[in-house]
């Protein structure tokens, strides 16, 4: 029996120039919550088969994948996830090495979408075509949240 101790997996993050187009792993999130899943529910073959039983057996129908993330606010890593949020992105150099970024919302129907890795030590899930539902930003006792629901 294998033991695994300390961090338990890690989630990667890329932006996609074309929805659903996989990328690679730009950055890697250290999350304090995450419960991305896989979602498949199958479509029943109710062909008779020379068998009476309803279920015979299924196929697979549509594939999504869904969940939330949580992190302790980062500015280095929480603009992935305000980019796919907003859509809209504007970088100014304020002087050389600091940069001035605003985020706006993009009104069209095209989202800004992530391509997600999610390893889980025991395995890895793909997320391509990933986009925030919803942000959340929360501070108490000093530390801020961000929390993001994914779709």
């Amino acid at each position: 029996m294998t033991l695994s101790q300390g961090r338990l997996g890690w989630l990667g993050v890329g932006v996609e120039s074309t929805p659903g187009s996989p990328v690679a792993i730009t950055d890697y999130i250290p999350f304090t919550e995450n419960t991305l899943k896989g979602m498949a529910p199958p479509l029943a073959a109710d062909g008779a088969y020379q068998n009476r039983n309803a279920n015979f057996s299924s196929v697979d129908g549509q594939k999504w994948g869904e969940g939330s993330v949580k992190i302790n606010l980062d500015t280095n890593k929480i603009g992935l996830f305000l980019y796919s949020a907003y859509g809209s992105l504007n970088t100014a150099n304020v002087q050389s090495g600091v940069n001035d970024h605003t985020f706006s919302p993009l009104n069209v129907n095209t989202p800004k979408t992530l391509t997600l890795v999610n390893d889980r030590v025991v395995d890895r899930q793909y997320f391509p075509g990933s986009v925030v539902d919803k942000l959340t930003i929360a501070t108490k006792d000093g530390i801020s949240e961000a929390a993001m629901d994914i779709k």
